[in-house]
């Protein structure tokens, strides 16, 4: 990996190395160990989750930039990465200085402040279950007619049904932990 993504991500670590069919090696700084691993998935032992996933993220950005554009597609992006990434990686998207081709990223998210980042409301798609359980999804710009509203607040309330938690069955959760 670049140093510039694992430090973005942990600056205590001083290099991270791995080459197809051989061993990883890992060096924190302020250690004389240097770790030689056999294994890939015993980087979890030493790396956190989301600086092996953020640093995963933003080798793909590049490799897709420097192709000449093309789809990354996240699901749950927000998923063990700092908020601030996740905002720093869907403005590598936005920023056309940067992102010369137009790739797109299309990510899920639970965070629901990034839709307000986003400043074309038609790119935005809320997916909900209708009553018969199959999955919907509708462009929110569609969906809202407030231009002035912040789509995350109107995403929270209760104007949008089926995708925000019930209150009836959370209570009845409560209840019953309440209850042991």
């Amino acid at each position: 990996y670049d140093k510039p993504f694992i430090n973005l991500l942990d600056n205590s670590l001083e290099k991270v190395e791995y080459k197809r069919n051989q061993k990883i090696k890992i060096k924190y700084k302020n250690e004389n160990i240097n770790y030689s691993l056999s294994d890939i998935n015993d980087q979890f032992k030493l790396i956190s989750s989301s600086t092996i996933k953020g640093t995963t993220i933003l080798t793909l950005i590049a490799a897709l930039f420097y192709a000449g554009g093309g789809y990354l597609i996240i699901d749950e992006m927000e998923a063990h990465l700092n908020k601030k990434l996740v905002e720093f990686i869907i403005g590598l998207f936005m920023d056309e200085n940067i992102n010369k081709n137009g790739s797109v990223l299309i990510f899920t998210t639970q965070y629901l402040e990034i839709v307000d980042l986003n400043k074309r409301k038609d790119a935005i798609y809320v997916a909900s279950k209708e009553a018969n359980y199959n999955l919907k999804l509708e462009k929110l710009s569609d969906i809202i007619n407030h231009s002035d509203a912040k789509e995350n607040e109107v995403l929270l309330s209760k104007y949008l049904k089926n995708t925000s938690l019930d209150f009836e069955i959370m209570q009845k959760v409560k209840e019953l932990i309440y209850s042991i």
